[in-house]
């Protein structure tokens, strides 16, 4: 496994938000290098910055965490299967995240709206993003997922 807490800080000194750095964290595990498709899955997390476009809806950083499992285990085309246990591991994310930040929702965890905290974003969001990506990792571990 790489360096993620680095890469975290480096992310998001390049100002990347919470579920662009989640998800590059997964295509960095997955090992997709193709610059193009990297940025055309970074782009469509764009939108889950701040909890949904700086709604404060609920966290991008856990949001993008499920898509990284589905980028595992998900159904791509016609010829694939998802994982039998796909959806029990994204149910079981949520349940960690919701237990361990009180709710799943961005500014609820940040006690404001997202736009507004930018100091409890930069104190806050990089220890978040981290426990998720290892939690991720562990539960598609412990599913059998190979991540390598």
């Amino acid at each position: 496994m790489f360096d993620y807490e680095s890469k975290i800080e480096e992310l998001a000194a390049q100002r990347y938000c919470c579920s662009q750095i989640m998800i590059l964290l997964a295509i960095e595990v997955k090992g997709i290098n193709d610059p193009e498709t990297r940025a055309e899955i970074v782009k469509a997390m764009h939108g889950l910055c701040g909890g949904m476009g700086w709604s404060g809806k609920d966290c991008g950083t856990l949001i993008a965490a499920a898509c990284a499992i589905s980028l595992f285990c998900g159904r791509g085309d016609i010829e694939e299967t998802m994982h039998d246990n796909m959806n029990e591991m994204i149910g079981e994310l949520v349940a960690w995240f919701e237990e361990e930040y009180g709710s799943v929702e961005c500014a609820t965890i940040l006690g404001g709206m997202p736009y507004e905290q930018v100091i409890q974003r930069r104190d806050l969001c990089p220890g978040i993003i981290q426990a998720t990506f290892e939690n991720t990792i562990r539960i598609m571990l412990e599913n059998g997922v190979e991540i390598n």
